[in-house]
């Protein structure tokens, strides 16, 4: 498994400016895996695996696998723009549904 690395089945949480605008952005991805009998859990955080805000137009924090695994990712985004307003999202999804958006 690595980020962003090569073809497989991505399983992440990520926030973006579309503007590209920089602000202070923090994320955390928690997945569970649906495989019967797996019980497998897994964390990424974003920055550098320490929930801190950083300063980037985009926040990523996911896992890449090979095969299938049918994840349920959980994702925490969190931003303080520069009005000083905090913005929290929680977001979710299973098995790669991208078409859900």
């Amino acid at each position: 498994m690595g980020d962003l690395n090569g073809p497989g089945y991505y399983n992440e949480s990520f926030s973006y400016d579309r503007l590209f605008k920089t602000h202070s952005v923090r994320v955390i991805t928690t997945q569970t895996s649906n495989a019967t009998g797996s019980g497998s859990k897994r964390t990424k955080i974003f920055p550098s695996g320490q929930f801190v805000y950083t300063n980037t137009w985009r926040g990523y924090a996911g896992f890449t696998d090979k095969i299938l695994y049918n994840w349920k990712v959980s994702g925490k985004h969190e931003e303080l723009l520069d009005s000083g307003q905090y913005i929290l999202k929680n977001t979710s999804a299973t098995t790669c549904n991208i078409t859900q958006w």
